[in-house]
């Protein structure tokens, strides 16, 4: 009788919060390896080995956080997850809601495309899904794709999408047309 009048003159108040951690990232002893073979064509990864860090010998950075329990319906057996969460499993240090700052990488070894010229029809395909089971990403927050210029060395902005609540995975097919990325 007692806690059921205790009950009456209490209130409560529910609170979303975003994932500050990311445990098993955190947790991961794996280190980056320094990996100097090129890759050939076809090359090819569908984060199957769900190792938590993308695999050395494809990847150059450990940004991405590898799974298959974020995705929904995803068209692999695991995914890579860009969030906002560093290779150490911390969140980012934003420093406040409204800054824009770079975030997740996942950068490919070389790629040897010697001898292919842009008439080949070389093309880079790939799967992307906004949010999927996490945060969902806000209008200024964006994924972007680039290549390197072999003549400049400087990296150039091929393809990009703005932040959007998707749940479906979309198709990315991006011709490479120019000699320079080649």
């Amino acid at each position: 009788f007692i806690l059921s009048l205790i009950g009456v003159a209490v209130q409560a108040q529910e609170y979303l919060i975003g994932i500050e951690y990311n445990q098993k990232l955190n947790s991961s002893k794996k280190q980056l390896k320094s990996f100097s073979e090129t890759l050939s064509l076809p090359f090819f990864d569908d984060f199957s080995s769900l190792e938590v860090r993308p695999n050395s010998v494809f990847w150059a950075d450990y940004s991405a956080y590898i799974n298959d329990d974020y995705a929904i319906n995803q068209p692999t057996i695991g995914v890579a997850t860009l969030d906002a969460i560093d290779y150490k499993g911390n969140l980012y240090a934003f420093p406040d809601t409204a800054s824009v700052m770079p975030g997740d990488t996942l950068t490919s070894q070389l790629i040897d495309l010697s001898g292919v010229r842009v008439s080949d029809s070389v093309y880079l395909s790939f799967f992307v899904q906004a949010g999927g089971l996490g945060n969902t990403p806000q209008p200024k927050d964006s994924i972007i794709l680039q290549f390197k210029d072999s003549l400049t060395g400087h990296w150039r902005t091929i393809w990009s999408k703005a932040g959007d609540t998707l749940h479906s995975f979309d198709p990315v097919i991006v011709p490479l047309t120019n000699q320079v990325f080649l």
